[in-house]
């Protein structure tokens, strides 16, 4: 990953209306909530939660960040 990361706008837009990061990056990469899980190694259920505003573990968040190719600091919801 480089140093600098534009974020899409798409993802902006969707935080900005009350989306939690991880859901807004998930669905901007077209990805399904089955497949981040798979390749983050968590359930389904675990992801959804995150995505519904369970905050993730630091484990889940550095997992998340590489599936998605995003930085960790942009999928903590502050």
């Amino acid at each position: 990953m480089s140093d600098t990361f534009e974020i899409p706008d798409p993802v902006v837009e969707a935080i900005g209306e009350g989306a939690p990061a991880v859901k807004a990056f998930r669905q901007s990469s077209g990805l399904s909530q089955h497949d981040v899980a798979a390749d983050a190694g968590m359930t389904e259920e675990r992801l959804a939660a995150i995505e519904q505003g369970s905050q993730p573990q630091n484990l889940e968040l550095a997992v998340l960040s590489d599936v998605l190719d995003v930085p960790v600091g942009l999928l903590v919801d502050k």
